[in-house]
Parts: C-alpha cells; structure tokens; sequence
C-alpha cells in the first residue's frame, strides 16, 4: 500500500510515471497520493507476460502531469480499480488519459473520475482492447472516451491548479451545485475516506473524484475562469 506520498519530476516519459503497479503483483494499493508535473504521467500498469491482478488506484490527485494518465504496457491486466481520481490538465500540456500499448485483454474499471482539461494542448482516450469499464466520471474536452458513458459538462472544482503540495491541494474540492455531488457509482470496500479525510460512505452515492464533502462556496464557475489565462 502507498498512500500520502507526493510525486513529482519525473523526466523521462519512459517509465516517468508518478506510480507504477508492475508485472508479477497482486493487491497493490494506491491510495491519497498527490502526483504532479511529471513528464511520463501519473501511472504505470505494466505487465508482459506475468501477472497483474486486484490492483486499487482510489483518491488521488495528478495536476499537470502529462504524456500518459494511465498507460498500459503490452501484456494483459486480470482486474485493476481506478476509482474516485482528480485529474487537471492545464494549459500547454497534453495528456493521453488512458492509453493502451496493445489489444491484449484488460479488465480495468476506471469509474468516478474527474478528468479536466483547460487551455491550449489536448486530452484524449486510447482503448485498444476493450477490456475498460468506464462509468460515472466527469471527463472535460477529453476525446476518445466511448460515448454515453460519462458526463462531459463542468464538475465545478474550487480552485482547479492551485495545489502547492499534497497537504495544500483545497482547490479540488467541489463547489456547492456541482454535478458530481453525490453522483458517483458505489463502490464496495472504497477505504472509508477521501483524499481529505473526509467520511465516505460504502451505501449512499458518493462524489465524483477525489472530494468526497458537502460543496464549498466558490466564487465564479472554476474551469471558465482558468481558460481565459
């Protein structure tokens, strides 16, 4: 299990990811962890010709980090959760959500995640093997996700961008009115806790991303407000 980390500066987009769950492990864990500006992206799931299953990515924050979200290496996945993620892609920097390296068979569900991409650069999905599930996640100007879905409008984040460090990372909490309020799938065994510590239930919907809290007061609508810099 990791959790409470911060990661940032990988250099390299070859395995310069913030995180990686690699060949031959079982019930690897990654949990409340603040990933940022690296060059490779946020996480690795990388296996070839061993073994890759239970694997749980859940309340974490990747803010600008980019090339790859989630990349897949060549071999097959036996089951991985990635549930209840912030990600901020903001301006200049462009990001391949989730790519797949190959058609091998996966069985990942990337559910109740916020995707947010602002300004110039591009976000975009690449399923090759169609073993993802994706469910009730807010994925903005992302292309390339299957249609129908997720949602696409603005989940309303406090102050998206404005993380100094993990424990300074208030801005990805969600304003009040914002429609991933209470509108997450339920997840069973979820940890009991958000990114924040806040309470989460394992019964009642939970919110999307990695805020889980009543909204707070925000000013303007965040995203908007970012775009025009």
């Amino acid at each position: 299990m990791f959790q409470y980390n911060e990661a940032t500066g990988g250099r390299t987009t070859r395995d310069g990811m913030a995180f990686d769950v690699d060949e031959n492990t079982v019930g690897t864990v990654f949990q409340y962890n603040y990933s940022h500006d690296n060059a490779g992206g946020f996480l690795l799931l990388c296996n070839d010709d061993g073994i890759l299953r239970d694997a749980v990515v859940r309340y974490n924050i990747s803010q600008n980090d980019s090339y790859r979200g989630i990349r897949n290496c060549s071999g097959p996945v036996e089951s991985t959760t990635v549930y209840n993620n912030t990600f901020y892609i903001g301006p200049g920097i462009s990001q391949s959500v989730i790519h797949e390296d190959s058609a091998a068979r996966r069985l990942v569900s990337f559910r109740n995640n916020i995707v947010v991409k602002v300004g110039s650069g591009t976000a975009s999905i690449r399923l090759r093997g169609g073993g993802y599930l994706l469910d009730h996640n807010h994925l903005v100007r992302v292309t390339g996700a299957p249609a129908g879905a997720d949602r696409t409008d603005d989940p309303r984040l406090f102050a998206p961008g404005t993380a100094s460090d993990r424990i300074h990372a208030d801005g990805y909490r969600l304003c009040v009115g914002s429609p991933a309020l209470h509108a997450g799938a339920v997840i069973p065994a979820n940890g009991g806790r958000d990114y924040f510590g806040n309470p989460v239930s394992a019964i009642a919907a939970p919110d999307i991303g990695a805020y889980g809290a009543r909204g707070v007061n925000c000013p303007t609508p965040s995203i908007h407000r970012r775009v025009r810099r």
